[in-house]
């Protein structure tokens, strides 16, 4: 089972941010998530769904273990970034599978009252080409499946943000992401600023960056 680690490259090996990584390693991908959120609300896509996720898998693939997009500054307390760019890439790998297996495409809810058991079993609507591509939007930022039918008998917590106009509500839900966001942060750099450097080991194991360096030393003598 060699040739699967031969797949990934050696994190020394992958390329900085550039004009042609970003089309390549971020752009593509997203655009194939995107194709396949159209097609899954589409009917008898099935087939073209299936072809194309392994297209879609493999540029997945290659933008998390090809590119580095903190290389450029040279500082390893960013790696988390390269990090959080694998966990996103693999969740989205996971639910384009999801779609494109998917035998019945999806739809929107127009209110809870009308989620009943039929309303599940029912043929789907045929919405016009300008609603499919703003649901597909919609579909690729949907995590919970709040106004969708693959989410039967989905149990939504009371709201706690205001609701009385959208422009309030989108300030409140802006205002704590971008709380949360400045708080992960400083709690990210503060471990890291804090931490001695065999943090992540136990029993005062090195760190894997100490770790790979004194493997690469030993290596190197003769």
């Amino acid at each position: 089972m060699t040739w699967l680690a031969d797949l990934i490259p050696p994190p020394d090996t992958r390329e900085p941010l550039t004009l042609i990584t970003f089309f390549r390693d971020l752009v593509a991908p997203l655009l194939c998530y995107y194709a396949t959120a159209v097609l899954v609300l589409l009917p008898n896509t099935l087939v073209i769904r299936l072809a194309v996720l392994p297209l879609s898998l493999w540029t997945f693939f290659n933008g998390a273990t090809r590119l580095d997009i903190v290389k450029a500054y040279n500082n390893e307390r960013l790696a988390y970034l390269n990090q959080g760019l694998v966990i996103i890439y693999t969740a989205m790998s996971m639910r384009i599978i999801v779609w494109s297996f998917q035998t019945k495409p999806f739809w929107r809810v127009n209110n809870l009252r009308e989620t009943t058991r039929e309303f599940y079993s029912r043929s789907p609507p045929t919405p016009s080409p300008k609603v499919i591509l703003s649901n597909a939007f919609e579909l690729c930022c949907n995590l919970r499946g709040c106004g969708w039918n693959w989410s039967p008998y989905l149990q939504i917590p009371p709201e706690t943000r205001p609701t009385s106009s959208t422009g309030a509500y989108a300030a409140a839900t802006f205002l704590s992401a971008l709380f949360h966001l400045v708080m992960f942060d400083i709690f990210q750099y503060s471990i890291q600023w804090y931490s001695p450097d065999t943090i992540g080991g136990a029993g005062g194991v090195p760190s894997s960056t100490q770790a790979c360096h004194q493997l690469s030393d030993t290596q190197d003598q003769p």
